[in-house]
């Protein structure tokens, strides 16, 4: 029996033999409005605050991670739809400029391979900082492993010049 099961048996025991009745607020619909996790010597700074359109430091720094790993993300998938196209113009070019163009095609991945390295470099500073900051463990983000995302970029897109020295 797993650790769901046993709760979920221990409730159904405990309505049965009626350890549920008439307890403080039964019936009431529950109050999402109220964070628990708040000091409730600050509550009313804080519903005036977020009345007023702000909200806590990490929350803006989540928001801010996610949009900047979405980016790098888009960077990505544009430099995936480029390559191919590029590739397939340098099928139709003169053996002469052949090389040249894949050397071209290289260019382009080291340049772009280089500004996702920086923008994940940037990211996981801020993931530093947010882990420092966020009230709850459970909401701590990983780290980019910037080594491994390299390797799965260099997988993808392999450097093409180092076929033509063939």
């Amino acid at each position: 029996m797993n650790f769901g099961d046993l709760v979920e048996r221990r409730i159904r025991e405990a309505q049965v033999e009626g350890k549920f009745k008439n307890i403080k607020g039964e019936g009431a619909p529950i109050d999402l409005q109220e964070n628990p996790f708040e000091d409730p010597e600050m509550r009313l700074a804080y519903k005036m605050l977020k009345n007023a359109g702000f909200c806590p430091e990490w929350i803006e720094l989540m928001k801010q991670i996610d949009e900047e790993i979405s980016q790098a993300e888009r960077v990505w998938e544009n430099y995936r739809f480029n390559r191919q196209r590029q590739i397939k113009s340098a099928q139709n070019v003169k053996v002469v400029k052949f090389a040249e163009t894949i050397r071209e095609i290289d260019r382009s991945r080291n340049t772009t391979l280089q500004r996702l390295e920086t923008r994940w470099r940037e990211i996981n500073s801020k993931i530093t900082y947010f882990n420092a900051i966020v009230p709850v463990d459970s909401l701590k983000k990983p780290l980019i492993s910037i080594d491994k995302m390299r390797e799965s970029f260099s997988r993808e897109f392999p450097l093409l010049s180092r076929y033509l020295e063939r």
